[in-house]
């Protein structure tokens, strides 16, 4: 696997928000490819606002997650906050 389609949608989103999208993008994957993103995000985004919503200690606090633009977050942590 390259990195084009890390690339691919990361351009999406930051054209999403230069066109004044104002909602946070939310991007479901292993955990093993949370920080992946978030340092490619970083490097070829870095006017995107990313947040990593993981962990055993991650805030739930759902009026934080809508000051970013992009919430990384894995398969396992969703399928336990589903209700946040």
């Amino acid at each position: 696997m390259g990195l084009g389609k890390t690339v691919q949608t990361l351009a999406m989103l930051q054209h999403q928000k230069e066109m004044g999208h104002k909602n946070a993008s939310l991007l479901i994957m292993p955990t093993s490819l949370l920080y992946n993103w978030q340092m490619e995000a970083q490097k070829f985004t870095p006017e995107l606002k990313v947040f990593v919503y993981a962990g055993s200690s991650r805030e739930k606090d759902v009026e934080k997650l809508g000051q970013y633009d992009l919430i990384l977050t894995s398969y396992g942590i969703t399928r336990m906050d589903i209700d946040i």
